[in-house]
């Protein structure tokens, strides 16, 4: 068990093995799930986005509200080190973790019948159904997030930290505009998420 919790990657393949016999004998019904249901396969997609959302997001609340702010407050001599080893690592985490998002979201909104309408913010129906309108703001939001941190900050902070090279008035513009490209990101997180979950329990 020590070998497996030293490792995060470990740690979480055995929290998706105890999923299996959550899903085979403690959910009412579940002993024998039909995997070629819309329903099961709707669940599955739900809960691979629910997981990669929590990644991406909580990696964006970490940043801003803890990595960044205690960065002042670190020895000089420490920071550089921090920003190069730490920064790059997580903007990779939630890189991939917005791909994961972006591509669970819109294969469950395919499964479940509306991406059309949602990508469309419900005009092609006439915005008759509001649900659609809201999710499909929210995915917008959270393309546009996505794109942000693939297009925008990602490169930005590779100069910021030195990985891309630049001078020395680059590398600090870099910086400033990177911080400034998460805060968008921080911003738009509680617009997006107020829009999934209302579309879901509110529309």
């Amino acid at each position: 068990m020590d070998t497996i919790l030293k490792s995060p990657v470990r740690s979480l393949l055995l929290g998706l093995l105890l999923v299996v016999p959550l899903l085979a004998f403690a959910l009412p019904g579940a002993a024998a799930p039909d995997l070629g249901s819309g329903a099961f396969w709707s669940f599955a997609v739900r809960w691979l986005h629910i997981g990669a959302g929590i990644l991406l997001v909580g990696l964006l609340w970490y940043v801003n509200l803890v990595l960044l702010p205690i960065m002042p407050r670190l020895p000089e001599e420490v920071r550089p080190g921090v920003a190069k080893i730490l920064g790059p690592a997580v903007v990779l985490w939630m890189r991939w973790a917005g791909l994961a998002v972006a591509a669970t979201g819109l294969l469950l909104a395919g499964l479940e019948g509306y991406l059309a309408q949602a990508l469309s913010l419900g005009a092609i129906e006439g915005f008759a159904v509001a649900r659609h309108a809201a999710i499909g703001l929210g995915i917008w939001l959270a393309i546009l997030m996505i794109a942000n941190l693939w297009l925008f900050i990602w490169p930005e902070q590779r100069i910021a930290v030195g990985l891309a090279g630049g001078e020395p008035d680059r590398r600090v513009l870099a910086a400033r505009r990177a911080l400034a490209g998460t805060r968008i990101n921080l911003v738009l997180s509680l617009p997006m998420l107020f829009l999934m979950v209302a579309a879901r329990h509110l529309l």
